[in-house]
């Protein structure tokens, strides 16, 4: 009979589980996953991000969820919030790691530390960029921008020895 009253409080506990054949669960992540990606295409970026954040609270173990913390960070990164941005690619890239958008996300990375003139930090991003995704498109773009910085900085030094890197690195990968 004492066992009775914690059996019932676990039990209450369990009725947040989201089953991933709950048709009217499922259909509500949709619905809300489509509304926030409608107000990212019509630029209302923070009520954007709002939603998604709203899904990943409540959705975050059903489908979608790795396009919502990609969308969610490109919103931050189209509000020119940096560091915000970067934090939530870093997520994506952490939580989602088999994730389509793994790739994309690390090549953003690499843009938000460009658009703050980091651009060791940058370079550092695209490296990872063509070393880990070098069949990928993420990785030629990611050459073509660290050519252009390497352009920007002809006579820097750590300009020239990164790209010595870059050079050996897309070597060693055409060998592969």
């Amino acid at each position: 009979m004492r066992y009775i009253l914690p059996f019932l409080i676990l039990l209450s506990g369990c009725g947040g589980y989201l089953r991933s054949y709950d048709y009217s669960t499922n259909q509500k992540a949709v619905l809300q996953y489509q509304r926030a990606c409608e107000l990212k295409t019509q630029e209302k970026y923070e009520d954007a991000i709002n939603e998604f954040k709203r899904f990943l609270d409540y959705y975050s173990d059903i489908y979608f969820a790795d396009e919502c913390y990609f969308h969610l960070a490109d919103c931050w990164r189209l509000l020119h919030q940096f560091p915000e941005a970067r934090e939530h690619y870093k997520q994506l890239i952490k939580k989602k790691k088999n994730s389509s958008f793994v790739a994309e996300a690390r090549f953003r990375t690499g843009e938000c530390w460009e658009a703050e003139s980091n651009y060791l930090k940058a370079v550092s991003a695209y490296k990872v960029v063509i070393e880990k995704h070098y069949q990928n498109e993420w990785a030629k773009r990611s050459i073509e921008k660290c050519n252009q910085i390497f352009a920007k900085f002809p006579e820097a030094k750590w300009a020239k020895k990164e790209k010595k890197v870059v050079e050996k690195l897309i070597k060693k990968l055409k060998k592969i």
